[in-house]
């Protein structure tokens, strides 16, 4: 069978949009399980017809069909940025591609039998590698986009989001496997893959239907209240007085405390306005919560807070000191705090960064594009990380906390450091307006639902607008907010002092997978060398 350009241009295509309708807020998750399938057999005519096609024309054809995937999957980055939504569209496109492209290659050297295997093992590496580098973009892990099917995927408490790719890489390569005996190699025995695609995808339903229905939270409550603002990121929240801002927060945070309040959350960044962290109970912004919160003994109050830490003594510059109009030096926090009526405040600093808005890659080399940063607002270019998982406690000590701003809920394994030190809830500040009213803001609020199952940890999310909401144990929602709505509400989420097999050991998945994927890459560069040394005998 001979294929020619368009087709295959059109199955490259093919294969991107139904890749990146998968993470669709709708019910388009089932696609994920069959979207690789055009691609793969992209992928082996190519190996058949190498007269035909060169390497570059089909890592081209591959790149193609993961810039349709980004284009679809997150085509609402444009609106907070549309160069750096670009520059993410491009680079994480090309990033998939080499991945896709080094199984093409490897796939020579090794018997027909291990090829699915090495298919898996390299996204999946691709996937663990997104988490843990100078790069990090962990958004499209294909395991993210079944968050919304919490009864399906109960079993992430064990393995993590990382188990849900492997679930959906196999079962492509399967109905790959069986389609290509069918139709390709007319082979009476392709039944065998249709039953086996069955079984892989039953067995993990039912498990999961069992753990679900059988789960059940000890009842350990906490009292919350979430404020929801509501300030428009382009028009309101960098252009009115901070002072008008904080009022608003104060009156929902008032409509809304009452004698069993134990904590409030206010968003990421309430408070824009830079505050120093060295006189933090002096500070002009602080002073209308710290006042609110001498008024209710018991309440910890939570709120976001652009900060900075002075600095006077320093040999070289970094990429994390800049400097005031004044000409003083400092450093820049995006910071959740804490503060009791003891005016005892706890922060954690946030410490996985938007690319291209709170960090500039690989800065203090090129320390050159922090004159590239993407204003959104608030601490522009790159700003400092906390140097610890170090979870908050409250007065008794008996309720501790995860403190996650933004996008830190995307990252699985860095949640668990936290969950190891004992903490027994999560909280998430967020402010979710710069994508607008699109998939961004819900597609990240899925995150939150994932981060509970495999944590088994109740989730209080409050955003700037968006969705905040409480979520429990299971990943379901108890109460949310819509977008677009100034209001407060409360709800009452339990603690659990319990940890999941995921908490305990991370991301796994992740290094087992890296492994096979090294021993493979290591099998094509032997290979290479004997074909380049038996070439010079020849």
């Amino acid at each position: 069978m001979k294929l020619n350009h368009s087709t295959l241009i059109i199955l490259c295509i093919l294969s991107g949009l139904l890749l990146g309708s998968s993470f669709g807020t709708r019910v388009y998750f089932p696609v994920a399980f069959f979207a690789f399938i055009p691609l793969l057999f992209i992928e082996d005519y190519f190996s058949k017809h190498k007269l035909q096609f060169t390497n570059k024309l089909a890592f081209s054809y591959f790149y193609l069909s993961f810039i349709f995937f980004n284009l679809s999957a997150a085509w609402w980055t444009y609106n907070s940025s549309p160069i750096g939504s670009l520059a993410v569209i491009l680079l994480n496109s090309l990033y998939l591609a080499l991945a896709f492209a080094l199984y093409y290659f490897i796939k020579k050297t090794i018997p027909e039998f291990f090829h699915g295997l090495l298919f898996i093992s390299i996204w999946i590496t691709a996937e663990y590698i997104h988490y843990n580098w100078e790069l990090a973009w962990p958004w499209l892990t294909l395991g993210n986009g079944l968050a919304n099917q919490i009864k399906l995927i109960q079993w992430y408490e064990f393995t993590g989001v990382l188990s849900g790719s492997f679930w959906i890489l196999i079962t492509n390569y399967l109905l790959y496997k069986w389609l290509h005996n069918y139709l390709i190699l007319k082979n009476k025995a392709h039944y065998k893959f249709l039953f086996l695609t069955f079984f892989i995808l039953l067995a993990p339903i039912l498990t999961s239907i069992y753990l679900f229905n059988n789960y059940r939270e000890i009842k350990n409550p906490v009292h919350i209240a979430l404020v929801q603002p509501n300030f428009a990121s382009y028009t309101e929240k960098y252009k009115i007085e901070n002072s008008v801002q904080i009022q608003r927060i104060i009156q929902l945070s008032d409509s809304i405390v009452d004698s069993n309040t134990n904590y409030i959350i206010a968003p990421e960044t309430a408070i824009s306005e830079l505050v120093n962290q060295d006189s933090l109970s002096s500070g002009l912004n602080l002073q209308p919560v710290i006042l609110f919160v001498k008024k209710h003994p018991s309440l910890h109050y939570i709120i976001g807070i652009s900060s900075y830490k002075p600095v006077s003594n320093f040999k070289n510059k970094t990429q994390y000191i800049k400097q005031f109009p004044n000409g003083n030096y400092y450093k820049a926090y995006n910071t959740f705090l804490q503060i009791d009526s003891s005016l005892h405040f706890q922060m954690h600093q946030k410490s996985k960064f938007v690319l291209g808005v709170e960090k500039m890659p690989f800065g203090n080399t090129f320390s050159f594009f922090e004159n590239y940063a993407f204003n959104l607002g608030g601490v522009v270019g790159s700003i400092v990380p906390d140097s610890t998982e170090q979870p908050l406690t409250n007065s008794d000590n008996n309720t501790i906390i995860t403190p996650l701003v933004c996008f830190e809920s995307a990252f699985g394994s860095y949640v668990t450091e936290f969950v190891r030190k004992k903490a027994n809830l999560i909280f998430i500040i967020t402010n979710d307006d710069w994508w607008g009213d699109t998939p961004g803001y819900k597609q990240h609020f899925m995150n939150a639902r994932l981060r509970a199952i495999e944590n088994r940890r109740s989730v209080a999310r409050a955003a700037n607008t968006g969705i905040s909401a409480f979520i429990n144990q299971k990943g379901e929602v108890l109460k949310a907010t819509k977008w677009k709505e100034t209001i407060s509400i409360k709800g009452v989420i339990n603690k659990n002092n319990k940890l999941t097999f995921y908490t305990k050991h991370g991301d796994y998945i992740g290094v087992f997978f890296s492994i096979i994927s090294l021993l493979g890459f290591l099998n094509f560069l032997i290979y290479s060398f004997r074909e380049k040394i038996l070439g010079k005998i020849k």
